[in-house]
């Protein structure tokens, strides 16, 4: 879970296995090499499998990755419950200034 598009792959393929072209449709922002290295980082730590037969070509979650994507989800959920307030705090946070009272002396 290093790489940032790691959440959303394991989301994708929490829906059924996918294969390289059509997760990089769904992740446009992506460059190729970068989704490549986010898989291969999956696989590795035994969150995704890689199929490579003819009859199934793709990627899929594994169990240890479908208990993984559990706790994605409940955090999603989360932050679509709290997301007004999380942009609040950005806003404070990036521009603190405007929650100073102005001193004219």
């Amino acid at each position: 879970m290093q790489n940032k598009w790691a959440p959303l792959i394991m989301r994708l393929l929490g829906e059924g296995t996918q294969p390289f072209s059509e997760l990089r449709r769904a992740l446009p922002r992506t460059s190729p090499k970068e989704l490549t290295r986010a898989l291969r980082s999956l696989d590795r730590d035994g969150f995704i499998t890689r199929a490579a037969d003819a009859d199934s070509p793709g990627y899929s979650i594994t169990p240890l990755g479908q208990s993984l994507l559990g706790v994605l989800l409940d955090v999603y959920a989360w932050t679509a419950e709290h997301w007004d307030e999380l942009v609040d705090a950005r806003e404070r946070a990036d521009h603190p200034q405007d929650d100073s009272p102005v001193d004219n002396s």
